[in-house]
């Protein structure tokens, strides 16, 4: 009875091991795969030096601290100031599906500045969150 038991545990630790080894060798080579299912924020930063446009982001560290990390790393005379952040899990997909609904109001493709009221932005934002997959 004692070695059928632990015969059940060691075969439950073979299969969780190749389980692991599975999945090991599904995402070895797409490291972006494994970053899209990491948790962080999408954010709305404005600057009174950017004339209405608004900054949509993201991160892995919280708002607050990316807009104190930008507002020392650019020429902007007026510091970023958060408007909006969010909490979401594969925030990467989720910051570009809101890029891609708010394309129409972007100043320049490679960039993340966008010429919309943040009313918009926080709508398609909040909306995309009652939708969004969490897994």
């Amino acid at each position: 009875m004692e070695d059928e038991k632990r015969t059940r545990n060691e075969d439950d630790v073979l299969n969780h091991n190749k389980n692991l080894w599975v999945l090991i060798r599904k995402y070895r080579n797409n490291i972006e795969d494994i970053l899209k299912m990491e948790e962080g924020y999408v954010y709305i930063l404005s600057s009174d030096s950017l004339n209405g446009l608004l900054k949509i982001g993201s991160t892995t560290f919280g708002a607050e601290k990316r807009a104190k990390q930008l507002s020392y790393t650019t020429a902007l005379p007026s510091p970023f100031i958060v408007e909006y952040e969010i909490y979401v899990r594969h925030y990467v997909e989720f910051e570009k599906a809101i890029h891609r609904k708010l394309d129409s109001y972007r100043v320049n493709p490679k960039r993340e500045f966008f010429a919309v009221s943040i009313d918009k932005a926080t709508e398609v934002i909040d909306h995309k969150k009652r939708n969004h997959i969490m897994m």
